[in-house]
């Protein structure tokens, strides 16, 4: 996990990557276990996994998830968002 961020409301994991996919990344929270040692006390579990590409220079790609506190391995709701295709 690049980043653990721990608030009084919600624990948020960072993994970053570059040159790969943000699936990939969400990929390696889930299988690694970054968040199952938090949300005890019922706040939510975020996920997120963020892709740089090194040729365009912009954020590829961006995946969150939240996870179930009570099964910290079940993803309730999760979305993808690709802002390198909105471009001006």
């Amino acid at each position: 996990m690049d980043t653990l961020v721990q608030l009084d409301n919600a624990t948020y994991a960072f993994e970053f990557k570059l040159d790969q996919t943000a699936e990939i990344a969400i990929q390696q929270i889930k299988d690694k276990g970054y968040l199952e040692p938090y949300g005890n006390e019922g706040e939510p579990l975020i996920a997120i996994s963020v892709n740089f590409s090194t040729g365009t220079k912009v954020l590829e790609d961006v995946f969150i998830s939240l996870y179930s506190t009570q099964n910290k391995s079940e993803i309730i709701k999760s979305e993808i968002f690709r802002p390198s295709l909105v471009r001006k």
